[in-house]
C-alpha cells in the first residue's frame, strides 16, 4: 500500500500505466488503500488538536482547547468526509465521461478518485500541527495533476481534454460537497454550535461570552455585561446568557443552513443539470429553444433572483432574532 502511495505521489506516470494494466477492483482499492490512507490526516488532526489545541479561532484570542469526546468528533468527521469526497469526485468523474467520448466507467472513476488523492492523505501527517492546514493547498494543485495523468491512463480523456474534465469534476465536487454539507448541517449531524461547545462553554464560565455567529448589536445586552464586570457576577450571568443565546442562534443558524441548501439546490439544477439535459430542452420558448435560453439569460435571471432572495430573507432573519447589524 504504502509502496504504491509514494509511487503514485512521486512517479505517477509509470504507476498509472501499472494500475491501468491492473484495473484492481473497486472494494479492494476502498478495504485496502483508501480506508487505511484516508486515516492519516484524521489521527494527525486529532493528536494536533489534542496536544496544541485549535489555533485558527481567530487573530488576538487564545488558543481553543477541546474536550476528547469534541477532539473524537472532529476526526470522526475528517475521516468520513475524506472518503466521501474521493465517492463524490469519482461520481463527477463517471458522471461527465460521455461528454468527452467515454462510457461510464464507475469502477475506473473510483480508481482515479482514490489514487488521485493520495497526497492528501501521505502529508496529512503535517496537520499534527493545525495550523499547517494551509500548507495543504499545495497539495491539493499537485492530486489535481495526479488526476489529470489518470483520466489519461485509464482512457477517459485525450491529454488535450484531460485538465478542462478535472476542473469540471472538481467544480461538480465543490458543489455537491457545499450540498452535501448544507444537508447534514441542516440536519444537525454538522453543528456549528455544537462543534464549539467545549470552547464556549469554557469561555462562558469564565465570564466571557461569545455569540456564535454575529456581535449583537444590543446595546442593553452590553450594558449588562459591563454591569456583570463591574459588579464581579461575570460567571453566573455569563452561563446564563450563553445558554439562552446558544439555543436562540442553534435556531437561527438551521433556519440559515436550510434556506442555503434550497438555493444552492436551484442553482445547481440551473448550472449544471440543465446543462446536461439540453438536447432533451428543445421546445419553443418565447421563440427560440428552452436550452438556449437558459444558457443565454435564463440562468443568469435565476442568479439575480436567488440573490436578492437570499439577502432580503436574511435580513428579516436577522431582524426577527436581533442580530442585525446598524447604527450604534
Amino acid at each position: 500500500m504504502l509502496r504504491r502511495a509514494f509511487a503514485v505521489t512521486f512517479a505517477p506516470r509509470r504507476e498509472w500505466e501499472a494500475i491501468a494494466r491492473e484495473r484492481p477492483d473497486a472494494l479492494a482499492v476502498l478495504v485496502r488503500y483508501v480506508l487505511p490512507l484516508a486515516a492519516i490526516p484524521a489521527v494527525a488532526w486529532m493528536l494536533g488538536l489534542a496536544v496544541f489545541g485549535l489555533e485558527l479561532v481567530g487573530p488576538g484570542e487564545p488558543i481553543a482547547r477541546l474536550g476528547p469526546a469534541a477532539i473524537l468528533r472532529t476526526g470522526l468527521a475528517a475521516y468520513l468526509g475524506s472518503i466521501l469526497s474521493v465517492a463524490l469526485l469519482a461520481g463527477a468523474f463517471a458522471l461527465i465521461a460521455p461528454m468527452y467520448g467515454a462510457g461510464r466507467n464507475w469502477r475506473g472513476a473510483w480508481t482515479v478518485a482514490a489514487f488521485g488523492t493520495t497526497p492528501v492523505w501521505l502529508f496529512g501527517v503535517v496537520l499534527v500541527k493545525p495550523v499547517l492546514i494551509v500548507a495543504m493547498l499545495a497539495v491539493l494543485l499537485h492530486c489535481a495533476y495526479l488526476y489529470h495523468d489518470g483520466l489519461c491512463a485509464l482512457r477517459f480523456a485525450r491529454e488535450g481534454e484531460a485538465p478542462e474534465y478535472v476542473a469540471i469534476a472538481l467544480v461538480l465536487l465543490l458543489a455537491a460537497s457545499t450540498l452535501v454539507g448544507g444537508l447534514l448541517s441542516s440536519l444537525g449531524v454538522l453543528s456549528r454550535s455544537n462543534s464549539r461547545t467545549g470552547v464556549a462553554g469554557t469561555r462562558a464560565r469564565k465570564g466571557h461570552v461569545r455569540l456564535p455567529l454575529y456581535p449583537a448589536r444590543n446595546k442593553s445586552r452590553k450594558t449588562k455585561r459591563k454591569e456583570a464586570r463591574t459588579t464581579g457576577s461575570r460567571s453566573t450571568s455569563g452561563t446564563e446568557d450563553f445558554m439562552e443565546l446558544s439555543a436562540k442562534h442553534r435556531e437561527y443558524w438551521r433556519k440559515n443552513l436550510t434556506v442555503t441548501l434550497i438555493l444552492l439546490v436551484i442553482w445547481f439544477v440551473v448550472t449544471f443539470v440543465v446543462g446536461y439535459i439540453a438536447r432533451d430542452l428543445q421546445f419553443n420558448f418565447f421563440g427560440w429553444t428552452f436550452a438556449f435560453w437558459m444558457g443565454a439569460q435564463g440562468s443568469l435571471a435565476i442568479y439575480v433572483i436567488i440573490i436578492w432572495f437570499y439577502a432580503r430573507y436574511m435580513n428579516q432573519l436577522d431582524q426577527q432574532y436581533d442580530v442585525a447589524e446598524g447604527e450604534e
